[in-house]
């Protein structure tokens, strides 16, 4: 289990603020981030983050929807109070308004690979800063823009109980596809 524990500096008295009830027992906590404006502390784990309010003594968690873990190993805030962070694969937003998530993942246009754990820094000018295995990301958050960009719907392969249907194939002594699929306007299949 996790623990949020508060240290008086003078003293170095610690108490315990709250056991983090995470829902699965494979949850662990990869990075810290404090809000000292909004008096939140933000927890980066396994798979999305946890946040948690000071002032209020509230707590709430936020689930990253996907089937595949995204630890949040460094995490940022942006001049909006967006949180940036960088998982091993992907650089990952969370808007604080809409309380969603968009994941950018490693690839043509982020070349680095791997992101490295607490490798993240923020300039006076807004700027945020990921170092990973192949250097470092930066970028400016308000720049980034998701793209509207739909690609084409294309059918490149029809089956039917499992059997692929090709030209020459039949079917119940009825041909299907009288040119390849990729070429064919309409089929008309029985319910």
């Amino acid at each position: 289990y996790s623990e949020l524990t508060r240290i008086d500096p003078e003293t170095f008295v610690s108490e315990v603020v709250i056991d983090i009830p995470f829902k699965h027992s494979n949850s662990y906590v990869f990075s810290l981030l404090s809000d000292t404006s909004r008096s939140n502390i933000w927890i980066g784990y396994n798979n999305g983050l946890f946040l948690y309010n000071t002032e209020l003594e509230t707590y709430k968690f936020f689930d990253i929807p996907s089937d595949k873990d995204y630890p949040l190993i460094s995490m940022l805030i942006d001049d909006e109070g967006n949180i940036w962070a960088s998982s091993y694969w992907a650089i990952i937003k969370f808007s604080v308004v809409k309380k969603e998530f968009e994941i950018y993942p490693s690839g043509d246009a982020i070349s680095i690979s791997r992101f490295f754990e607490n490798s993240c820094y923020k300039s006076r000018g807004g700027k945020l800063f990921f170092g990973g295995q192949d250097g470092y990301l930066s970028f400016y958050p308000n720049t980034i823009t998701k793209s509207d960009y739909s690609p084409p719907l294309r059918f490149t392969k029809l089956v039917i109980a499992n059997n692929e249907i090709l030209p020459s194939t039949s079917l119940n002594d009825k041909y299907i596809l009288d040119k390849d699929i990729s070429f064919t306007n309409e089929i008309v299949l029985d319910y």
